[in-house]
């Protein structure tokens, strides 16, 4: 058993298991960024300063890397397909919240006009 297991046992006297702590993981992170999405934050909220895209590092063992926009593009893409969430916004998909039993979360999103239109 995983240390972090024991210690969630420890602390709430409850039988945890990597699924159950995966379960919850996922309902934390998308909630999250259901919150997030309610409040305006979108695809172009998950970006770095653009000098991170045009400045080659200084110092340290990567000193003269940088990561041009279009591949960081391309990773925050696959980030948003490995999450469920829609590629070109970020907002979770209806489907990933129903197989999370989110279902609350969908409608409130479907409620305030996000899934349907530009912004989904």
């Amino acid at each position: 058993m995983p240390r972090y297991l024991k210690l969630l046992k420890a602390i709430t006297g409850w039988e945890w298991t990597e699924e159950d702590v995966n379960t919850m993981g996922g309902w934390i992170f998308n909630l999250e960024r259901c919150f997030n999405v309610r409040e305006g934050f979108r695809r172009q909220d998950d970006y770095v300063p653009q000098r991170f895209h045009t400045e080659p590092l200084t110092i340290g063992p990567k000193k003269g890397a940088f990561i041009p926009r279009e591949e960081y593009d391309k990773l925050l893409d696959d980030y948003y397909r490995q999450r469920g969430w829609e590629p070109t916004t970020g907002v979770p998909t209806r489907q990933k919240l129903h197989l999370l039993k989110l279902t609350f979360a969908a409608e409130e999103l479907e409620k305030l006009g996000i899934y349907g239109t530009k912004r989904e």
